[in-house]
């Protein structure tokens, strides 16, 4: 199932945007001390695929 919309925690609803998913899972590599950030966009593909 797809996601085309978020509500956001202020009440709005925007639309679904997966650089914000990609962003947020390399600040959490990185937060970690990781460098390999090849399957990044992979793993956000399958964010949005659930």
């Amino acid at each position: 199932m797809a996601i085309y919309k978020v509500r956001k925690r202020n009440g709005a609803i925007i639309d679904f945007d997966i650089n914000k998913i990609e962003s947020a899972i390399k600040k959490a590599i990185e937060a970690v001390g990781g460098t390999d950030l090849k399957d990044i966009s992979s793993l956000a593909k399958k964010v949005n695929k659930k």
